[in-house]
């Protein structure tokens, strides 16, 4: 026991379909395996017998920034398409020492993203961006680390993504009405699963189920307002809300040059919900601005990690 000593585990490197290095990640939580129990109330005394009837596999919490390799982000976009058949995969969690050394291993198999929840992108925000990605896995394995050294190419370094450098636009308002947008809040997308529990077998199997998309918050200059309250009239209050008349937008994630683009949301079937003036104080100096809520039905991620 002597010779036997614990590591700062402060990088943790993940690997998928034997051999995809996708990076390392600034954050993991989670990754555990959990026995369900069960309570049985049998008589006489009041003592509850409890066992243990099926097991839980709980998802992994994944923190990243833009130092992933194209290989991942590609898996984030791969697996809000339901037609896309690697939204599911295998891989591991290499928790490793000061050294990128692999001293242990969380294997995890069937696993899907179901989660990804995106940074307030604020003008006025200069911190570095990371977006948080919660992944579900049919199976998990504790394994020892392989002592070796966990190392790969990857993209581009985190501090290249800041959530002050973005770039909104609307077709319903056109690129002028969006040039003095200071806030845009994403949000979490979601993707329900459900399990398919099967008698004969301990370990039950996870299935995509539906997308769920949270509005749009944008927040821009009131000198753009008008440009906003007409379409907001139009397709609120006078009701020109058919599916025809709803439109497009897309953020796009630019690094600090503010000419590259790292990623890009395409928005589609995009509808307004509000419109808000903020609320000003007497005597205090502050930019007048308004916020709009958008809806979209359908989001499409394109991430240019491997070009930059």
């Amino acid at each position: 026991m002597g010779d036997k000593r614990t590591y700062a585990a402060g990088r943790f490197g993940v690997i998928v379909d034997g051999s995809v290095f996708l990076g390392f990640l600034k954050k993991s939580d989670g990754g555990d395996i959990e026995g369900e129990v069960s309570q049985h109330q049998l008589g006489p005394n009041n003592i509850i017998k409890k066992n243990i009837t099926t097991i839980k596999y709980n998802p992994f919490t994944w923190e990243v920034g833009m130092g992933m390799s194209q290989a991942f982000y590609d898996w984030v976009s791969q697996s809000f398409d339901s037609t896309d058949a690697n939204m599911v995969k295998d891989g591991a969690v290499h928790a490793c020492n000061f050294d990128g050394v692999s001293m242990s291993i969380r294997e995890f198999y069937g696993a899907q993203i179901t989660e990804v929840t995106f940074p307030n992108f604020d003008a006025a925000n200069k911190e570095n961006a990371y977006m948080t990605v919660k992944v579900t896995p049919e199976l998990i394995k504790y394994m020892p680390g392989s002592g070796e050294s966990i190392s790969g190419e990857i993209g581009p370094a985190s501090k290249a993504w800041m959530p002050s450098n973005f770039r909104f636009e609307c077709a319903a308002v056109g690129a002028d009405a969006c040039a003095r947008i200071s806030k845009v809040k994403v949000g979490t997308i979601k993707l329900g699963t459900t399990r398919d529990e099967v008698g004969t077998v301990r370990n039950p199997t996870i299935h995509p189920t539906k997308l769920e998309f949270p509005n749009l918050e944008i927040t821009f200059s009131m000198a753009d307002f008008d440009k906003w309250a007409d379409w907001h009239r139009t397709f609120v209050i006078e009701g020109a809300c058919e599916e025809t008349d709803e439109t497009t937008a897309q953020l796009e994630f630019l690094a600090p040059n503010l000419e590259t683009v790292l990623g890009t949301l395409n928005f589609d079937h995009v509808g307004i919900v509000k419109l808000t003036v903020e609320s000003g104080e007497a005597n205090k100096e502050q930019p007048a601005r308004a916020n709009a809520t958008l809806y979209y039905e359908s989001l499409k991620m394109i991430w240019n990690v491997a070009d930059t």
